[in-house]
């Protein structure tokens, strides 16, 4: 049986705060003090690549893939001419963007001048401007970063991982779009994508540092108005995914100069509840350290035999549109790392995870917790992360330390299934056919 013990909590452990508050036009705002030199703000908005089926104002889109990376790039453009990169040098402010699957980011950080930085900012994000002139320009701009992303062996190994897994669900389409799709964007399409999202209740305002919240809201009532939106958010129409693999096993060649392997385990098992999708993020955070962490003797054991060549790397998305873990490495024979994972799987499965590891993982996961909080830019995205999976970022920690064995156990035997699995191994483009 699991044992228990009285935990600390984290919010009293740390003494952390989340001050929330929602402006009267509707944006949700977020704000944890912290008494550091650099202030960061973030403004996520919910839409991203995958959201390309809608309905809004009764009335039905299927935008172009790529569309919500392509109004990324527009929102830095401006009605006066001036690129709004420009008008954060003015004030010292370090500006970037950046678009997921499901979710669109504007974020700079400051040490000094943030009140005039956020209302570049926020001006930026609610001043839209499409010209046909503007948006042939950024389509060869694009284009040139699809292709950049297409010889990145990274990028061609992740994706195509993807479209062994997924069939329904676009997770094998580049976020960036396609050059045919985005030659499809006009003025108009931008438009519509933007009246429907771009909405303040479909977005989050997320502040950490050295602030006064209350210079805030006369920048949100100047930029936003005071009052909501008369119409209703949009439904994302979103397709239904099983659980089975397109294909099990790809290999691929790319200029690189080790090969590199992906292994995907595909999971459907998405629950409504955030406290429990939460719970099962936590869990697999602990698993990994346990059973694949750099302590873990089949990681070490590996990187001993030569079969890696250095550590594992893990990513475990899991979110309430899509889940799936990815453990991916460089190793100058993947054919051999995939038999021996396959097999240590199967001897885990048989007998079993030792607790001592479990707790071991669960030391690291909650270590890896607090260290979040040593920077504003680590606290403000994890935030947005968890304000748009609706849940409470503060309660992680003593989520953790709550995650019991069984807990643990049980998912090793959900989510480690080969019969659920893809395997993709990335070859240099020099190696012989017979090798591969």
């Amino acid at each position: 049986m699991d044992s228990k013990t009285t935990k600390p909590n984290i919010r009293s452990l740390l003494g952390e705060e989340c001050i929330y508050t929602v402006h009267s036009s509707g944006l949700p705002v977020y704000f944890i003090p912290k008494d550091f030199s650099v202030n960061y703000a973030l403004l996520g908005v919910r839409y991203g690549s995958l959201d390309n089926h809608f309905v809004f104002a009764g009335k039905e889109y299927r935008p172009p893939k790529g569309i919500a990376h392509f109004l990324e790039h527009k929102m830095f453009e401006n009605p006066d001419g001036e690129d709004t990169f420009v008008k954060f040098s003015r004030t010292g402010a370090d500006a970037n963007a950046y678009t997921t699957f499901t979710r669109t980011a504007y974020l700079f950080s400051c040490s000094e001048h943030f009140e005039e930085s956020l209302e570049i900012l926020l001006k930026s994000c609610f001043t839209p401007y499409f010209t046909r002139e503007n948006v042939k320009k950024e389509q060869g701009i694009i284009a040139e970063e699809i292709r950049m992303y297409e010889d990145d062996p990274f990028d061609t190994l992740y994706f195509s991982l993807m479209r062994c897994m997924y069939s329904e669900i676009e997770l094998g389409v580049s976020i960036c779009g396609t050059e045919e799709s985005i030659s499809e964007i006009t003025p108009e399409l931008l438009q519509n994508c933007y009246s429907a999202f771009y909405r303040p209740e479909n977005m989050a305002l997320c502040l950490c540092g050295n602030l006064n919240i209350d210079s805030v809201f006369p920048i949100l009532d100047r930029i936003l108005g005071t009052a909501p939106s008369p119409l209703p958010p949009p439904s994302v129409l979103r397709r239904s995914e099983g659980r089975q693999v397109v294909c099990p096993e790809m290999k691929i060649k790319a200029d690189v100069a080790l090969p590199l392997f992906a292994a995907g385990f595909k999971d459907t098992d998405i629950s409504k509840d955030p406290v429990k999708r939460l719970r099962k993020y936590a869990a697999m955070a602990i698993l990994f350290e346990a059973l694949f962490g750099g302590s873990a003797e089949f990681a070490y054991q590996l990187y001993k035999d030569g079969d890696i060549t250095g550590a594992l790397d893990f990513e475990f998305d899991h979110n309430q549109n899509y889940s799936y873990l990815l453990l991916t490495g460089e190793s100058p024979a993947p054919e051999k790392v995939k038999e021996k994972l396959y097999g240590y799987l199967a001897e885990i499965g048989a007998k079993g995870i030792d607790p001592i590891r479990l707790e071991g993982g669960r030391r690291i996961v909650y270590s890896q917790f607090l260290s979040t909080f040593d920077r504003t830019e680590s606290i403000a995205n994890e935030i947005l992360t968890y304000v748009f999976e609706e849940q409470d970022m503060l309660s992680y920690g003593d989520l953790i330390l709550d995650i019991t064995d069984s807990e643990c156990k049980a998912l090793f035997d959900s989510i480690f299934k080969p019969e659920h699995a893809a395997f993709v191994s990335l070859y240099p483009e020099s190696e012989s056919e017979e090798s591969t």
